[in-house]
Protein backbone atom coordinates (compact mmCIF):
# COMPACT_ATOMS: atom_id res chain seq x y z
CA UNK A 1 0.00 0.00 0.00
CA UNK A 2 1.33 3.45 -0.92
CA UNK A 3 0.63 5.03 2.48
CA UNK A 4 2.60 2.36 4.34
CA UNK A 5 5.54 2.76 1.91
CA UNK A 6 5.50 6.52 2.45
CA UNK A 7 5.38 6.01 6.21
CA UNK A 8 8.27 3.52 6.15
CA UNK A 9 10.37 5.77 3.90
CA UNK A 10 9.83 8.77 6.13
CA UNK A 11 10.64 6.86 9.30
CA UNK A 12 13.77 5.26 7.83
CA UNK A 13 14.90 8.67 6.59
CA UNK A 14 14.37 10.09 10.07
CA UNK A 15 16.34 7.27 11.67
CA UNK A 16 19.21 7.67 9.21
CA UNK A 17 19.28 11.44 9.61
CA UNK A 18 20.03 11.00 13.34
CA UNK A 19 22.84 13.28 14.48
CA UNK A 20 22.70 15.76 11.61
CA UNK A 21 18.97 16.20 12.20
CA UNK A 22 19.56 16.86 15.91
CA UNK A 23 21.97 19.65 15.00
CA UNK A 24 19.37 21.27 12.76
CA UNK A 25 16.57 20.85 15.29
CA UNK A 26 18.67 22.45 18.02
CA UNK A 27 18.87 25.67 15.97
CA UNK A 28 15.15 26.05 15.30
CA UNK A 29 13.27 29.05 16.68
CA UNK A 30 10.21 28.75 18.89
CA UNK A 31 6.95 28.31 16.97
CA UNK A 32 3.62 29.54 18.34
CA UNK A 33 0.55 27.41 17.65
CA UNK A 34 2.41 24.12 17.92
CA UNK A 35 1.95 21.55 20.71
CA UNK A 36 5.41 22.33 22.16
CA UNK A 37 6.11 25.90 20.95
CA UNK A 38 9.51 26.51 22.56
CA UNK A 39 11.12 23.59 20.68
CA UNK A 40 10.19 24.47 17.11
CA UNK A 41 9.81 22.07 14.19
CA UNK A 42 11.76 20.87 11.19
CA UNK A 43 12.48 23.51 8.57
CA UNK A 44 10.05 23.38 5.64
CA UNK A 45 11.66 22.32 2.37
CA UNK A 46 9.88 23.79 -0.67
CA UNK A 47 9.05 21.07 -3.18
CA UNK A 48 9.78 18.20 -0.77
CA UNK A 49 8.10 15.02 -1.99
CA UNK A 50 7.85 13.24 1.36
CA UNK A 51 6.15 15.08 4.19
CA UNK A 52 4.00 13.85 7.06
CA UNK A 53 0.62 12.72 5.70
CA UNK A 54 -2.48 13.49 7.81
CA UNK A 55 -4.18 10.34 6.42
CA UNK A 56 -1.55 7.98 7.88
CA UNK A 57 -1.77 6.51 11.36
CA UNK A 58 1.82 6.91 12.61
CA UNK A 59 3.08 4.43 15.22
CA UNK A 60 6.58 5.43 16.29
CA UNK A 61 8.64 4.35 19.27
CA UNK A 62 11.69 6.42 20.14
CA UNK A 63 14.39 4.48 21.95
CA UNK A 64 16.15 7.08 24.10
CA UNK A 65 19.48 5.69 25.23
CA UNK A 66 21.92 8.60 24.86
CA UNK A 67 22.38 11.05 27.71
CA UNK A 68 23.01 14.77 27.34
CA UNK A 69 26.64 15.82 27.68
CA UNK A 70 26.04 17.73 30.93
CA UNK A 71 23.50 17.12 33.73
CA UNK A 72 22.02 20.62 33.32
CA UNK A 73 21.27 20.18 29.59
CA UNK A 74 17.99 19.00 28.10
CA UNK A 75 18.34 15.59 26.48
CA UNK A 76 18.76 16.01 22.70
CA UNK A 77 16.64 12.92 22.01
CA UNK A 78 13.72 14.48 23.88
CA UNK A 79 14.13 17.64 21.82
CA UNK A 80 14.02 15.55 18.64
CA UNK A 81 10.80 13.84 19.76
CA UNK A 82 9.27 17.25 20.56
CA UNK A 83 10.32 18.71 17.20
CA UNK A 84 8.76 15.72 15.42
CA UNK A 85 5.52 16.15 17.36
CA UNK A 86 5.51 19.79 16.22
CA UNK A 87 6.43 18.92 12.63
CA UNK A 88 3.65 16.37 12.35
CA UNK A 89 1.17 18.85 13.89
CA UNK A 90 2.36 21.54 11.44
CA UNK A 91 1.53 19.16 8.58
CA UNK A 92 -1.94 18.63 10.06
CA UNK A 93 -1.32 15.10 11.35
CA UNK A 94 -3.81 15.13 14.21
CA UNK A 95 -3.06 13.81 17.68
CA UNK A 96 -5.36 10.85 16.93
CA UNK A 97 -2.92 9.81 14.17
CA UNK A 98 0.28 10.36 16.20
CA UNK A 99 0.98 7.31 18.35
CA UNK A 100 4.40 8.23 19.74
CA UNK A 101 6.14 6.39 22.57
CA UNK A 102 9.45 7.46 24.13
CA UNK A 103 11.30 4.70 25.99
CA UNK A 104 14.01 5.63 28.49
CA UNK A 105 16.67 3.03 29.26
CA UNK A 106 20.38 2.86 29.92
CA UNK A 107 21.80 6.26 30.89
CA UNK A 108 18.55 8.09 30.05
CA UNK A 109 16.65 6.55 32.97
CA UNK A 110 17.93 9.39 35.14
CA UNK A 111 15.75 11.78 33.13
CA UNK A 112 12.59 10.28 34.60
CA UNK A 113 13.50 11.16 38.19
CA UNK A 114 11.56 13.97 39.82
CA UNK A 115 13.47 17.19 40.40
CA UNK A 116 14.32 16.49 44.05
CA UNK A 117 15.80 13.07 43.30
CA UNK A 118 17.67 14.40 40.26
CA UNK A 119 19.17 17.24 42.32
CA UNK A 120 20.28 14.77 44.99
CA UNK A 121 22.13 12.63 42.45
CA UNK A 122 23.49 15.41 40.21
CA UNK A 123 25.28 17.80 42.56
CA UNK A 124 22.25 20.05 43.03
CA UNK A 125 21.42 20.48 39.34
CA UNK A 126 17.72 20.75 38.60
CA UNK A 127 16.31 18.18 36.18
CA UNK A 128 16.22 20.20 32.93
CA UNK A 129 13.96 17.61 31.28
CA UNK A 130 10.92 17.78 33.58
CA UNK A 131 9.07 20.56 31.77
CA UNK A 132 9.66 19.12 28.29
CA UNK A 133 8.55 15.69 29.46
CA UNK A 134 5.34 17.20 30.87
CA UNK A 135 4.72 18.97 27.57
CA UNK A 136 5.37 15.78 25.59
CA UNK A 137 2.89 13.90 27.78
CA UNK A 138 0.33 16.69 27.33
CA UNK A 139 0.86 16.43 23.55
CA UNK A 140 0.01 12.71 23.70
CA UNK A 141 3.48 11.15 23.76
CA UNK A 142 3.57 8.09 26.00
CA UNK A 143 6.65 8.20 28.23
CA UNK A 144 7.97 4.81 29.40
CA UNK A 145 10.93 3.83 31.56
CA UNK A 146 12.66 0.45 31.56
CA UNK A 147 12.29 -1.03 35.04
CA UNK A 148 15.43 -3.14 34.62
CA UNK A 149 17.56 -0.09 33.74
CA UNK A 150 16.00 1.93 36.56
CA UNK A 151 17.02 -0.75 39.07
CA UNK A 152 20.51 -1.10 37.55
CA UNK A 153 20.99 2.66 37.88
CA UNK A 154 19.70 2.61 41.47
CA UNK A 155 16.67 4.80 40.72
CA UNK A 156 14.16 4.84 43.55
CA UNK A 157 10.98 3.85 41.70
CA UNK A 158 8.97 6.20 43.93
CA UNK A 159 10.86 9.17 42.42
CA UNK A 160 9.71 8.54 38.83
CA UNK A 161 7.78 11.50 37.42
CA UNK A 162 3.99 10.96 37.38
CA UNK A 163 3.78 11.27 33.57
CA UNK A 164 6.17 8.32 33.12
CA UNK A 165 4.95 4.73 32.97
CA UNK A 166 7.16 2.07 34.58
CA UNK A 167 7.46 -1.07 32.44
CA UNK A 168 9.19 -4.38 33.11
CA UNK A 169 11.89 -3.75 30.51
CA UNK A 170 12.63 -1.77 27.37
CA UNK A 171 13.16 -5.03 25.49
CA UNK A 172 9.70 -6.36 26.31
CA UNK A 173 8.11 -2.98 25.51
CA UNK A 174 9.95 -2.76 22.17
CA UNK A 175 8.88 -6.30 21.26
CA UNK A 176 5.25 -5.63 22.21
CA UNK A 177 5.16 -2.39 20.22
CA UNK A 178 6.81 -4.04 17.20
CA UNK A 179 4.05 -6.65 17.23
CA UNK A 180 1.54 -3.76 17.15
CA UNK A 181 3.21 -2.23 14.08
CA UNK A 182 5.36 0.47 15.67
CA UNK A 183 8.52 1.62 13.90
CA UNK A 184 11.57 2.11 16.12
CA UNK A 185 13.81 5.16 15.93
CA UNK A 186 17.00 5.31 17.99
CA UNK A 187 17.81 8.58 19.69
Amino acid sequence: MFNSRVCRFLLVALALAGASQRLLLAQLPAQQGLPIPEVGKMVDIPGAHETPDPRIDYKIVFELNTAAEKPDEVNPGLETVAALVNTFAHYKVGAEHRHFVAIFHGPTVELVMNDAAYRASHQGHANPNVRLMQELAAAGVQLVVCGQSALQHHIDLKTIQPDVQLNLSATVTLMNLAMQGYTRIDE
